[in-house]
This record gives C-alpha cells, structure tokens and sequence, in this order.
C-alpha cells in the first residue's frame, strides 16, 4: 500500500470508491466490502494499471498473517462482484495468468460533493422503491377489502346489480 494518505474517495471507472467506508457504489447499487479487499483494489489502484503481481498483493495486503493464494483469488472475485464485472471479459480486473491482475478502467480523486450526491442517488431510488411497495400493499389491501364487501352482498342472496339499485321510494 502506498503511503500516500488515503483520499475520501475515487473514480475507478464508472464506480465511486470510498476506502475509509469500504464502499463501493456502482450505479444504484452500493456494496460493502471487507478491508483487506479494500486493500486489494487500494494496491491495484496504485500499480496505476500495471500488472500488480500476486506476490506484491499477498506482501501488501496480508502482511500479519500467512494465508495461501485463495485468499487473493477470494478478494478480487469480491471486488469483480462488487464492480459487477465479468471475469471473462472484464472491464474493471483483467486477470493477467501466471502473473497477477491489472486494474483497466482510469481512476481519479473525486470530492466530497460527488460521492454525496452518488449516495444520494442510491438512497432516493431505495426510498422510491420502498414507497412503490407500500403503495402496491395499500392497493392489496383496499382490492382484499372491496371484495370481501362484494363476497358478503352475494352471500345475502342479492346479485352484485340489486344491490347497487337504489330504491326511488
């Protein structure tokens, strides 16, 4: 990892990236993921894509503890899920074999106001999404309700136009 001072947040492609959070917002869709993956992406970024061998990962990354090569494979199958890119033809992680993997897409520093605005978005279409539901149970509700009035009018005996017909007397 780089000594640098890790920035509030960064453009990896069409993503924003937040280190200190460990969020990775992509679209409307927002993914935690674990700090040694963070690490992982954080190590990718500043290879500034070149080839960042396995070995450089595993040093970089998991420096107190010993752990085999799954651990790797594991964070940068998280990271491809998180970006949702396909690792056969990838737009995020190119896995470079025998190597290790290159970061593709151009990152830059973004501020404060855009990853604001990026969670922003995401909370507006959850909210969205939570009115629609609640609207779609009202809607449920209302629709169960008229028909067990209308169930009872039929079960009096009455058809369903008798008893809508008001007696003019």
């Amino acid at each position: 990892m780089s000594s640098v001072t890790t920035p509030q947040g960064i453009r990896v492609g069409n993503a924003i990236v937040e280190p200190m959070r460990n969020r990775i917002t992509n679209g409307r869709k927002s993914k935690k993921v674990t700090s040694r993956e963070m690490d992982v992406l954080m190590c990718l970024i500043d290879a500034d894509s070149a080839v960042a061998s396995r070995e450089e990962l595993m040093d970089s990354v998991w420096t107190d503890v010993i752990v085999n090569d799954d651990a790797l494979t594991l964070a940068i199958s998280r990271l491809r899920r998180a970006f949702a890119d396909n690792p056969r033809q990838p737009e995020y992680i190119e896995t470079i074999p025998k190597r290790g993997y290159r970061l593709l897409v151009p990152t830059e520093q973004v501020r404060g106001e855009e990853i604001k605005a990026g969670t922003s978005r995401v909370r507006r279409y959850r909210i969205g999404i939570a009115v629609l539901v609640i609207m779609l149970a009202f809607v449920t509700a209302l629709f169960m309700l008229v028909r067990t009035e209308y169930e009872k009018v039929s079960d009096n005996g009455l058809s369903a136009t008798n008893a809508l017909v008001i007696d003019p007397e």
